[in-house]
């Protein structure tokens, strides 16, 4: 998380343990799952914010695959 807090501001984290709004980026953090998520054109990192508790949701409720 150190992309995060490094260059970030800390934002509420209603689905997730912390995350943080840089100009380029969102990134958040859910037990041991980091999400980043970078604007693309014509979009700002703080319109992704509300996006940011919907993909940690869903990527930490995924099942694990576990291989050997």
């Amino acid at each position: 998380m150190i992309i995060g807090k490094g260059t970030g501001q800390p934002l509420p984290t209603p689905q997730g343990d912390e995350a943080y709004l840089a100009k380029d980026r969102v990134v958040g953090r859910r037990g041991d799952v980091v999400v980043l998520l970078q604007p693309g054109q014509g979009a700002t990192a703080s319109q992704l914010a509300g996006l940011l508790p919907v993909a940690l949701a869903r990527v930490a409720d995924q099942p694990t695959v576990q291989t050997s």
